[in-house]
């Protein structure tokens, strides 16, 4: 199924890599590879994610990294809507 990364998604995959870019390139590329690996699967099993709260979205601890992934599934395409640090103070809502 197809990928779509929201604007804060970006922002957030972004910030993640600058971030650890700051003590390693290497490490940031690693990081910035094995995400877009947990990305690439959520298109394979949309549905490895767990329901949510809210309506329509699901969301998904990507394993061996501290991220997680909030999505929704649409008719044509799987929506990523951030690339969530678990060390951040999570928003009450996704949207």
């Amino acid at each position: 199924m197809k990928i779509r990364l929201t604007k804060a998604a970006i922002r957030d995959l972004r910030e993640a890599q600058t971030h650890i870019a700051a003590d390693s390139e290497e490490a940031a590329f690693q990081l910035v590879v094995r995400l877009d690996k947990a990305i690439t699967l959520l298109g394979e099993r949309p549905t490895i994610g767990r329901p949510t709260s809210q309506q329509g979205i699901r969301e998904w601890s990507v394993p061996g990294l501290p991220f997680l992934i909030p999505y929704r599934i649409a008719a044509d395409a799987i929506e990523i809507l951030r690339i969530f640090h678990t060390s951040r103070m999570r928003p009450p809502h996704w949207l």
